[in-house]
């Protein structure tokens, strides 16, 4: 977040930059699609530190931690309304937690509401998805 902060930034540029020590070693297991859209700086920070969450998530307990899951990462712009998904799929089972820490708090929470939006965090049988819908 550091080389980004207080930059409008593309959300390619944003995901990649997140995602750099996953994508040489795993990246054909990322996948990253989506039409330019720019970012003001505070949506940035926020939407950085959840997928920086999401990674960190999906290396330990998810669809990175093996060898064969992968990372879909897409994001829609209509009309001034605005969609990012994080879909895992191929990873081990999953389950909801039974407790909520801050990571879960910080993506289904904090980030929709700085950036004034709404967050759907699903655990679904085959992998994580997040979808942030915001303006």
């Amino acid at each position: 977040l550091l080389k980004l902060d207080g930059q409008n930034v593309e959300v390619r540029k944003l995901v990649e930059v997140q995602l750099e020590s996953f994508l040489s070693a795993k990246s054909t297991r990322i996948q990253i699609a989506g039409p330019a859209l720019t970012l003001p700086p505070d949506s940035v920070r926020s939407l950085g530190m959840a997928i920086h969450e999401l990674a960190t998530n999906a290396t330990k307990h998810g669809a990175l931690s093996n060898a064969t899951g992968q990372v879909a990462i897409q994001w829609s712009s209509v009309q001034g309304h605005h969609e990012f998904i994080w879909r895992e799929h191929g990873g081990p089972p999953v389950a909801a937690p039974q407790t909520s820490g801050f990571g879960r708090t910080l993506i289904e929470k904090i980030v929709p509401q700085q950036m004034d939006g709404r967050a759907e965090l699903q655990y679904l049988p085959d992998g994580v998805k997040w979808t942030l819908h915001f303006q």
